[in-house]
């Protein structure tokens, strides 16, 4: 063993607080950086694939009541994304597991909303491109809120050790 062996990370140490939740202003600009990427998505679908969204008001509805254009898709991408910045910092309060709660949670509904797409559109293009928009925002959404990096959540957080 050399002298400097002591100094290496063999073993890391566990995510504290500071380190494991992200900031207020990464989670804002996760929100934002979601609405620019459904915007995106939006931009090349519509304007320049000419792809039409028009979807109907009630699931099996008439096709057309009703089109998502850039305002509607940049709204409710902020929408969800605030409610499920709500959601997420309400169990934070309540449970040491709560990114980890509700990272499953929001998972479940991302895969829960791809059936209003299916339900709501009479064209393929406008199905496949309500959905794009969809697995965007959740994708973003849920790596800037819950801070995903590839690094596993510790087992026990450095409070619960002591």
């Amino acid at each position: 063993m050399d002298r400097t062996s002591h100094l290496t990370n063999a073993h890391p140490a566990p995510r504290t607080d500071a380190t494991a939740r992200p900031s207020r202003l990464r989670r804002f600009m996760g929100l934002l950086a979601a609405a620019a990427m459904a915007a995106a998505v939006w931009t090349i679908a519509v304007p320049v694939l000419g792809v039409e969204l028009d979807v109907a008001e009630v699931p099996g509805g008439p096709v057309g009541a009703r089109t998502a254009g850039l305002a509607a898709v940049v709204g409710s991408s902020l929408l969800s994304g605030a409610l499920g910045w709500i959601v997420l910092a309400v169990l934070e309060r309540w449970t040491a597991r709560g990114p980890r709660l509700w990272r499953g949670i929001a998972v479940t509904i991302a895969v829960l909303s791809l059936a209003s797409p299916l339900t709501m559109t009479g064209d393929v293009g406008a199905a496949i491109t309500l959905s794009l928009l969809h697995l965007v925002v959740a994708a973003v959404v849920v790596g800037a809120f819950t801070g995903v990096t590839g690094h596993p959540e510790p087992a026990v957080r450095p409070a619960e050790s002591r």
